[in-house]
């Protein structure tokens, strides 16, 4: 390597923003996923059903946590794009030690790499 030559490792962050409201009863993050990508992800946890769906926003149940998602523009840098969803977590319906147990369980299913 050339002296004076330098590389740092590429980091990507999936989740770019992560707010925390009420004790963790509402969470706000951004995700690079496509609507398409999310659900197939989020089936595998049980109780997941769709209550509405439209082209701007949707609502899906996973027992008794709610997930609003709202599409945003895509994200372009050079030639690469990428989908990105906001998405707003009511943990409000789960007791207070259910709530650490999901959001580890939703991290591990939707999380895809990246620092």
């Amino acid at each position: 390597m050339k002296k004076g030559c330098h590389i740092r490792p590429l980091k990507r962050r999936l989740l770019s923003s992560i707010h925390h409201e009420h004790s963790d009863m509402i969470v706000e993050m951004e995700m690079s996923l496509s609507l398409k990508e999310l659900r197939r992800q989020l089936k595998a946890l049980s109780g997941f059903s769709a209550e509405t769906e439209t082209i701007t926003a949707c609502t899906w149940r996973i027992g008794a946590a709610r997930l609003h998602i709202t599409p945003l523009p895509p994200r372009r840098t050079g030639a690469l794009t990428l989908p990105r969803l906001a998405l707003r977590l009511d943990l409000s319906a789960l007791a207070p030690e259910d709530r650490r147990d999901f959001l580890d369980r939703f991290r591990r299913l939707t999380f895809r790499g990246g620092g």
